[in-house]
């Protein structure tokens, strides 16, 4: 099974921004997708910071993949199947991902809670 420091839910901007700036700062980071969403199918994007140009959705996903990948940030491109959590310190995520066939587990090292977790509420954030 991986270990990583922290693993991201979603290879859009938002995903590889986080990772980008986790990574800087010495984590182990995982992101984890299955596709690009609704930015995949943008044929163009003028109101993004930084852009001189017009470009798709399409080629701004592949430039900011490309560079997560050569900081060394692990993208995996499969499906969530499912997430566990542990409510007790050591708090730890364990994500269950498919790519076709195939199946993979993933860990985190450690969790940190802000706020102790109810366990039999939908509105308790970790």
């Amino acid at each position: 099974m991986n270990r990583f420091d922290v693993i991201i839910i979603g290879k859009g901007p938002a995903g590889i921004s986080a990772g980008l700036y986790l990574k800087r700062s010495r984590y182990e980071v995982l992101i984890i997708g299955k596709d690009f969403g609704a930015l995949d199918k943008a044929e163009k994007i003028e109101n993004y910071y930084g852009l001189e140009n017009p470009i798709s959705g399409k080629e701004l996903s592949e430039t900011g993949i490309k560079q997560a990948e050569q900081l060394g940030i692990d993208i995996f491109t499969c499906e969530v199947t499912s997430v566990e959590a542990t409510f007790e310190e050591p708090y730890r995520f364990k994500i269950s991902a498919t790519q076709g066939e195939k199946k993979q587990e993933f860990l985190s090292k450690s969790a940190y809670c802000y706020r102790k977790a109810e366990k039999n509420t939908s509105h308790s954030r970790l």
